[in-house]
C-alpha cells in the first residue's frame, strides 16, 4: 500500500470517525452502559476499546517513525484493564476521549508522512508482523465494525461500498495470518474481481452482498444470503 492508499484510506477513517463520534454523542448516560452487541460489554467497553486502539496505533506509527521497539499495548492484562476501567465514565468523558484518541492518531500518521517508510513492518497485536500501511485499514474496521457493534442504529447495509471493501480485505489479512487458514476467495455482488486469502487452488468462492460478506467474516452475521462453490469453510473467531 502506497501513500496515495494511505491518504485514501485515512479520509475514509476520518468520515467514518465523525459519524461514530456524533452517534457516540448522541447517547446519555445510561444509553452508554447499556449493553453493545458484543457478549459481555455495555456501549461504553466498546467506546473505550475504540479510543484505546486509536492510541494503540499510535505507538506503532511511533515505532515505524522512530525505529524504536513500541508495544502496540503494555499487555494483555493493561489492554483489558484500560477497557474495563473507561467502560462506566460519563457519556460525556466517553466522547472527549474517543475524539482526543482520534485526534492523536491523525497527528501521528501525519507524523509519519509522505516521507515515511510506510513498508516498514512492525509487531501488531499478538505477535502479528505487518507494514505500518496497514494502519489506516486496520483502524477503519475498528470503527466502522464496532459501530455496529454499538447497536444504535448503524447496521452492516450502511456502510458504504469502499468502507465495506476494507472491511472485507481487512478480515482476509487477519484470516491469512492464522498458520491454518482455510483457502477461500469472496466475491462482493456486482464486483468483478476476487480477493483470496490464497493463490492456491481449491479456493472456496464465496458470493455475496458486501454487507452478508462483511457479517460472516467478521462473526457479525450468519452466513444468509451467499453462495459457495464448495462446502462454506468455518472461521476463527474474530480477534
Amino acid at each position: 500500500m502506497g501513500v496515495e492508499e494511505v491518504e485514501r484510506m485515512m479520509r475514509l477513517v476520518d468520515d467514518a470517525s465523525v459519524t461514530l463520534i456524533g452517534a457516540a454523542a448522541a447517547m446519555s448516560d445510561t444509553e452508554c452502559r447499556e449493553p453493545s452487541r458484543l457478549p459481555g460489554w455495555s456501549r461504553g467497553h466498546v467506546l473505550t476499546h475504540v479510543a484505546r486502539n486509536a492510541d494503540a496505533l499510535v505507538n506503532l506509527l511511533t515505532a515505524a517513525r522512530t525505529g524504536n521497539s513500541v508495544p502496540m499495548y503494555a499487555s494483555p492484562q493493561a489492554r483489558d484493564a484500560d477497557i474495563e476501567t473507561g467502560a462506566d465514565r460519563p457519556a460525556g468523558e466517553l466522547v472527549a476521549d474517543l475524539r482526543e484518541s482520534t485526534a492523536r492518531l491523525q497527528e501521528a500518521v501525519e507524523a509519519l508522512g509522505a516521507g515515511g517508510d510506510w513498508q516498514a513492518v512492525v509487531e501488531w497485536r499478538r505477535g502479528r508482523r505487518r507494514p505500518i500501511a496497514d494502519v489506516p485499514r486496520a483502524r477503519l474496521t475498528e470503527v466502522a465494525l464496532h459501530h455496529v457493534d454499538l447497536g444504535s442504529g448503524f447496521e452492516l447495509d450502511d456502510l458504504a461500498d469502499p468502507v465495506a471493501d476494507a472491511l472485507i480485505a481487512e478480515s482476509l489479512a487477519r484470516l491469512r495470518s492464522l498458520p491454518e487458514a482455510p483457502a477461500v476467495a469472496v466475491r462482493p455482488a456486482g464486483a468483478s474481481p476476487s480477493t483470496s486469502t490464497s493463490n492456491t487452488s481449491g479456493e472456496v468462492v464465496v458470493t455475496g452482498s458486501r454487507a452478508a460478506l462483511v457479517g460472516w467474516l467478521t462473526g457479525r452475521a450468519e452466513a444468509a444470503g451467499l453462495e459457495a462453490d464448495g462446502p462454506l469453510p468455518e472461521l476463527a473467531a474474530w480477534g
